[in-house]
């Protein structure tokens, strides 16, 4: 009979004792089986115990730091601007617009040249020469300004005023660039008209123009009077159209005048409506009045009288 595994030394020793002794007895086999199974019992390996595990030291936890999640910066956003809406409103109708009148010109009274002339005309000359004549009029005691023209191959010439007899004079001084002559003579004084006066210059600009002017002259058609006389000088009236500027091409300064005039005519004053000269006829153009203006006048007469003409 098998036990089980642990129990086949048991069966060995049991056969063995059989085998040697013969007819053993009852007893004898109950007690040697007895002592044998306590033999095989005590033989038996107990099972080992488990070794015993060291027990390893707990591991001390590593604190870690926190983790610092970085904070996002957040990206700027433009600022918005403020849209400010006008309040809700009806549209209003648009007026329509009222054409601007046009200004009126301001009406001025044209100048009593009357007074004007008969204040003048006794300073103003008729200058004859072998080749014609022209006019001129009283710059100073003495003297008398013209055209360089007029004279213009001659040394001598007669002066003719009003109702007085003529008189000689002479040349003393030419300005070729500006056309101006300048006349001496000695009469005595009571030869001349005792209203005869030197006549005052005045002022030009481009600001004048538009202003009415007088011219006076004696037109060579004009018939001497019995006693050889010249008579009153001519007067016309007339308006500042433009000063003109020829300096850069060498012709001067000229003022361009709306007025009719006459041959003869040249070499009298431009009188303002206050009686000053303001300029000298010079020549006439297709019906336009070119004078030299009171500054070249100013200018010539200076040289002139320093002996720095020609």
């Amino acid at each position: 009979m098998w036990l089980y595994s642990g129990c086949r030394a048991v069966a060995v020793v049991f056969v063995s004792a059989v085998v040697i002794g013969c007819s053993p007895s009852a007893q004898d086999v109950r007690r040697v089986s007895e002592e044998t199974v306590a033999t095989a019992i005590a033989s038996i390996p107990r099972p080992t115990s488990a070794p015993t595990v060291t027990p390893q030291p707990t591991p001390t936890p590593i604190e870690l730091p926190p983790t610092v999640t970085p904070a996002l910066t957040p990206t700027p956003q433009p600022s918005a601007t403020q849209v400010i809406f006008p309040p809700d409103a009806s549209p209003q109708p648009t007026a329509t617009p009222q054409p601007t009148p046009a200004p009126q010109p301001t009406l001025r009274p044209y100048p009593n040249f009357n007074k004007v002339y008969l204040s003048a005309w006794p300073s103003v000359f008729r200058v004859d020469t072998r080749e014609g004549s022209g006019s001129g009029w009283l710059v100073s005691p003495g003297h008398i300004l013209t055209n360089h023209h007029v004279v213009e191959g001659g040394d001598s010439v007669t002066v003719r005023q009003a109702d007085s007899p003529s008189f000689p004079a002479v040349v003393a001084a030419v300005d070729l660039d500006r056309d101006i002559a300048l006349l001496r003579f000695d009469e005595p004084a009571e030869i001349l008209d005792p209203r005869a006066k030197p006549l005052q210059l005045g002022t030009i600009t481009s600001d004048d123009v538009a202003k009415p002017l007088l011219i006076l002259g004696y037109d060579g058609a004009l018939a001497l009077t019995v006693n050889g006389a010249a008579g009153k000088a001519n007067a016309h009236a007339g308006v500042l159209s433009l000063v003109l500027d020829l300096r850069v091409i060498g012709r001067g300064v000229h003022l361009v005048i709306d007025a009719t005039v006459d041959p003869g005519d040249s070499g009298g004053p431009v009188l303002n409506s206050d009686g000053q000269v303001i300029g000298m006829t010079r020549s006439v153009d297709e019906g336009t009045l070119f004078a030299i203006p009171v500054d070249e006048i100013h200018d010539s007469l200076s040289a002139l009288t320093r002996g720095e003409g020609r």
